[in-house]
């Protein structure tokens, strides 16, 4: 999943300019941060950094010098429990402080649905976008998550689904 997103830091909140999820090759999604990081010059990249991410970062910030489209991109090693570094979006998008486009639909289904969906990388990636964006002007999150095995319990619907989600 690739998330842009801008920061309103006069009111505090996160619009989220792009959202592109989808499966790609390592390659190909290295080529759409290259593209996207030319259009919208962010501050900076979050990937998370694990395994297979941390080569990943590294080849997209060699590969992007080389074309002279250099991309800031920081390594990010989650912390804490998954769900619950998701669930914490919850407050903030019931109170419009991140706000979604009506058709970021492949995002907005993710959420409604969570963690009952069958892949959560743009959750995840919202995730490390808010988490990444906290005081800046703008930011850019990148994720290769795998999705784990759902839980047991069902909080999408009274997560995200309850409040309809778009920007203003």
């Amino acid at each position: 999943a690739i998330l842009i997103g801008g920061v309103n830091r006069e009111k505090g909140t996160l619009d989220v300019v792009e959202a592109l999820i989808r499966r790609r090759l390592p390659d190909r999604m290295i080529e759409d941060i290259i593209t996207l990081e030319e259009e919208y010059r962010c501050l900076r990249w979050a990937i998370e950094s694990v395994q297979f991410q941390e080569f990943f970062r590294t080849s997209l910030v060699a590969r992007g010098a080389a074309r002279g489209i250099p991309v800031p991109a920081v390594p990010v090693i989650p912390l804490g429990d998954k769900q619950l570094r998701i669930e914490r979006l919850q407050p903030h998008v019931a109170n419009g402080l991140i706000r979604l486009h009506a058709s970021q639909t492949v995002l907005l289904d993710q959420m409604r649905h969570y963690p009952m969906v069958d892949h959560d990388d743009g959750v995840d990636a919202l995730e490390m976008l808010g988490t990444g964006s906290s005081g800046r002007a703008g930011a850019a999150g990148a994720t290769g998550a795998k999705p784990p095995a759902a839980p047991e319990r069902g909080i999408g619907r009274a997560m995200f689904g309850g409040r309809r989600v778009s920007m203003r």
